[in-house]
């Protein structure tokens, strides 16, 4: 019976933008007789290493996603086969039947086909979108807040201590508990859990997903993993909570205040002495429908993709004679590939030391190199979420009849009047506008720098000789130029400036904006008269020269508290307006940021 073939909206779209000739792995998860394909790795030239390389790939995306078949992107059919390259599918381990995805680009043509003993065999395939796929399925982030000691002096050491963790985990030494809930799950055991309570249960009605402040995507549900000397030793009433977990692998002793053994840990030693303190920091996928009881498995499978992307990390680092330092398990989500990526990197580590990583990075993924997507600024950072990131998302909306539409990309914070309690209404709009504009670069990775505040940016404009030393502290105004002064000053960002004669011309305007917004994709700063206003989209027909505005409006004043993003929704925050909103006795001038090309 053939599998159901599934692919993400992402891949689909990846695979059809890929130009030129490619070959790849693509990597998916298996339920219910379905393939789901969520992530696509394109081969190098560098065929050397390819078993370790791959085992590596594969480990830096969550648990629960396997190599599961090939792709080919080819600019003109061919009745040539490259059997070479279509023998890699019998390396495949987690299915009998791998999948070959092939894009033949002149015959627009994109077609899946399925291994069998007796050939290929092509198959239809379905497309799934974003919001079908969060229903479908959640993330879990495995913790400890201990860490496991290994010795860095010579390459054996390694080994050594890597295999007896493993082989201490194989026994059943890994407890995990969900946070916020009393659920413990050991082996085949629960703890305080249903048997048929299902993932969905669990993390519907006692737990919360962590928060990520530097992304608009739900964050991944907690788990805390205990490690124990034996299962057979363990009195599940009596499990340990994480505050008194020990882990350095090598030592055993009992634990005073509970009835159950635990790894302990000894002093840290300095990694000059030899060795290195490694923390667990995992991710995981599985259904929601799936049962708590048989959620064990793919735990400990997070748990061994930890282990086996360390080990790779440090046989390379040894191999290239690198120094043994502190290292940080590194959570990215960039959006064109809409799943998560985990890297280890070296601590107090300069971007510019990793030029190298981040570029074999995106030719793996095949990303553009003109934005970043692997600086420590595009880390993930889990915890309080600000209620002004992204407040255009869930924002109803008709739209313009038989019109092309594009908004900005990324995250963004929204800025407007008396926010961090600093009153600036009636002169601060374009200060505001230019928070956002500056906070959508931060955010994207460009900076690691701190929006800027009204006199910061004052002070800019005066060391520039714009202004003098007395607009420093004062209520004045300031437009799109300013602006652009200030973003080249700041972060060597240069601007496009537009400018119409009237509110009515800005429909003339209305390509070139749709073309910034599906290209670069920076919120746009648009000031007119005494008011200034950030434009994060647009909805425009050519033909009829129908056009509307996605804006974020930074003369709303919240008001007491009411839930916020509510206010901001439908008390003029955020809305779409057409060209009656803009006056038609003004001049207005836009400022189009456009970023660097950087990775």
């Amino acid at each position: 019976m053939f599998p159901k073939i599934v692919l993400t909206r992402p891949v689909f779209m990846r695979l059809n933008e890929a130009l030129g000739n490619h070959t790849g792995e693509i990597f998916g998860i298996i339920y219910n007789g379905t393939v789901l394909i969520t992530g696509l790795n394109f081969d190098s030239n560098d065929s050397v290493g390819r078993e370790n390389l791959r085992l590596y790939n594969q480990n830096i995306y969550p648990a629960g996603v396997d190599w599961c078949g090939l792709f080919q992107v080819n600019q003109t059919q061919t009745t040539n086969v490259d059997n070479k390259f279509l023998s890699r599918l019998k390396d495949i381990a987690v299915t009998n039947n791998p999948i070959l995805l092939t894009r033949i680009i002149d015959k627009a043509i994109l077609k899946a086909s399925v291994s069998y003993i007796d050939g290929l065999r092509d198959t239809d395939f379905t497309i799934m979108e974003e919001e079908e796929f969060t229903e479908t399925f959640l993330h879990i982030r495995i913790r400890s807040r201990r860490t496991i000691n290994v010795a860095t002096d010579k390459h054996d050491s390694i080994i050594k201590d890597l295999h007896k963790f493993r082989k201490k985990l194989s026994s059943g030494a890994a407890v995990f508990n969900f946070k916020e809930t009393e659920f413990y799950i050991h082996n085949d055991e629960l703890d305080n859990v249903p048997s048929n309570t299902n993932l969905g249960d669990i993390c519907e009605t006692d737990t919360h997903p962590t928060e990520i402040c530097n992304s608009s995507i739900q964050g991944p549900y907690e788990v805390t993993v205990i490690f124990l000397v034996s299962d057979s030793d363990v009195e599940r009433e009596h499990v340990c909570s994480d505050e008194y977990l020990l882990s350095d692998v090598d030592e055993v002793t009992e634990c005073d205040k509970v009835g159950a053994p635990l790894v302990q840990t000894t002093a840290l030693r300095n990694t000059r002495n030899g060795r290195l303190h490694l923390p667990i920091d995992i991710l995981c996928i599985a259904q929601r429908e799936r049962l708590v009881q048989n959620l064990y498995d793919i735990l400990m499978e997070a748990l061994y993709r930890w282990l086996d992307l360390i080990r790779l990390y440090l046989t390379k680092s040894f191999s290239e004679h690198i120094e043994s330092t502190p290292v940080q398990i590194c959570h990215f989500y960039p959006i064109p590939l809409s799943h998560y990526v985990s890297l280890i990197y070296p601590k107090e580590v300069t971007d510019e030391s990793l030029v190298e990583k981040r570029a074999a990075l995106h030719l793996l993924f095949n990303l553009p190199t003109s934005q970043p997507f692997f600086r420590q600024s595009n880390v993930l950072q889990f915890g309080k979420k600000s209620v002004a990131l992204n407040v255009h998302h869930g924002l109803r909306y008709n739209g313009v009849s038989n019109g092309q539409r594009a908004l900005v990309k990324g995250c963004y914070e929204y800025y407007h009047y008396l926010q961090d309690s600093f009153d600036d209404r009636g002169w601060g709009c374009a200060y505001r506008s230019f928070q956002t504009i500056f906070s959508w670069f931060r955010l994207q990775g460009y900076t690691t720098k701190k929006v800027p505040s009204h006199k910061e940016i004052q002070a800019c404009l005066v060391k520039l000789g714009d202004k003098p030393a007395s607009f420093i502290g004062s209520h004045n105004w300031i437009g799109s130029t300013e602006l652009s002064f200030c973003l080249d000053e700041m972060l060597g960002v240069s601007s496009i400036i537009l400018n119409v004669s009237s509110g009515q011309e800005l429909c003339t305007l209305g390509s070139q904006l749709l073309y910034h917004f599906r290209t670069v994709g920076t919120p746009v700063m648009i000031g007119g008269g005494n008011l200034a206003h950030t434009i994060i989209g647009i909805d425009f027909n050519e033909e009829s020269g129908a056009i509307m505005f996605l804006i974020l409006d930074p003369h709303f004043v919240a008001c007491g508290d009411k839930n916020y993003l509510t206010q901001i929704q439908t008390k003029g925050g955020v809305f779409w307006k057409g060209l009656h909103f803009w006056s038609q006795n003004n001049f207005y001038n836009l400022c189009l940021a456009q970023p660097a090309s950087s990775y």
